[in-house]
């Protein structure tokens, strides 16, 4: 009786173990997919309202100069996404130039890794985007451990993001790239 209770307690603490091990990778994993990738906000439509989120956006605090990314003053602000503690304002003044600069392309290129071709590049709302990579290298666009779309070498890929919040704003990053180098704007 005593080997059966010791081999039942046994049994237990290894699958609990197992379980917690498990949880543990997971969540390591997951760290792995955004390490560089810091956590921001983005906008998103609802009824006419600006909302904000608090995951699946990856700006970093540190983006390169405009110069060095070879874009405008507006893209590097549209990219350089306000801070979590930052106003409504600030929020509501982001989103309006995000809406400004926002071009419809039939392509978006990617290559190089530094920022996106358009910067902001307005979307419908579950149309697929095509996307180009001119470089002799295969790159990732990644906006949240979901979405990760592996673009080849030299290639031009459609791909369908999940748009897990609908209409809004949803930054992205190229690689390990420590800083969005892009925008989905979504619409209807």
């Amino acid at each position: 009786m005593r080997n059966k209770i010791l081999t039942i307690g046994i049994v237990i603490l290894m699958g609990t173990s197992l379980v917690l091990g498990y949880v543990i990778v997971r969540q390591n994993t997951s760290e792995e997919l955004t390490d560089g990738l810091s956590q921001s906000r983005f906008s998103t439509l609802d009824d006419q309202n600006i909302k904000t989120r608090e995951e699946f956006s990856i700006f970093q605090v540190d983006l390169p100069l405009a110069k060095e990314l070879g874009i405008t003053e507006d893209e590097w602000t549209a990219l350089a996404h306000p801070t979590q503690d930052a106003s409504v304002e600030e929020k509501q003044s982001h989103f309006e130039l995000v809406q400004k600069i926002a071009k419809e392309a039939l392509i978006l290129d990617i290559t190089g890794c530094k920022a996106a071709n358009p910067v902001v590049l307005k979307v419908k709302l579950d149309t697929p985007i095509t996307v180009k990579n001119q470089d002799s290298i295969e790159h990732a666009i990644v906006f949240n451990t979901d979405n990760i779309f592996s673009i080849p070498a030299n290639t031009t890929v459609d791909i369908k993001p999940d748009f897990q919040f609908g209409l809004g704003t949803y930054g992205y990053g190229c690689d390990q790239t420590p800083h969005a180098i892009g925008i989905f704007l979504v619409t209807q």
